[in-house]
Order: structure tokens, then C-alpha cells, then sequence
């Protein structure tokens, strides 16, 4: 894996300023991580994390739409 291209802390701050991408990334942090136990097969964890990349990549670009125009 490539080193990270800003620091954690600068990562964390960013975020902050988008709390919907925030939360996505930690659900998705979450289900990786499995601690309920949920996730029995490797297709339960494929299905539950693809739609939740499809839903950060839709939640992404409406941001994206909605952030004021800089020139």
C-alpha cells in the first residue's frame, strides 16, 4: 500500500466538515471489522460492502454537486 497523501489528524479534520462521508466511512470501518458477528460468509461481506461503497460514492458526488464553485 502507497503512503497516505495527508496525516491522520488532517484526514480526521476533513471529515469532520462531512459528517454524512464520516459516517459512511465508519459504518464501512465497522462492517469490515464484523464484531457483532453478523457477517457469516464471504458473499454476506461482499454484498453488505459493495452497496455500502455505491451509497458513499451517491452521498460523494451530491456533495460534490452541492459545494459552491470556486474560479
Amino acid at each position: 500500500m502507497s503512503e497516505p497523501l495527508m496525516s491522520d489528524a488532517e484526514l480526521v479534520r476533513r471529515l469532520g466538515a462531512h459528517p454524512d462521508l464520516r459516517s459512511r466511512i465508519e459504518a464501512l470501518v465497522l462492517a469490515i471489522e464484523d464484531e457483532t458477528g453478523e457477517l457469516k460468509t464471504a458473499d454476506a461481506a461482499e454484498l453488505r460492502v459493495m452497496e455500502m461503497m455505491r451509497r458513499t460514492g451517491r452521498d460523494a458526488l451530491q456533495s460534490w454537486v452541492s459545494a459552491p464553485i470556486e474560479y
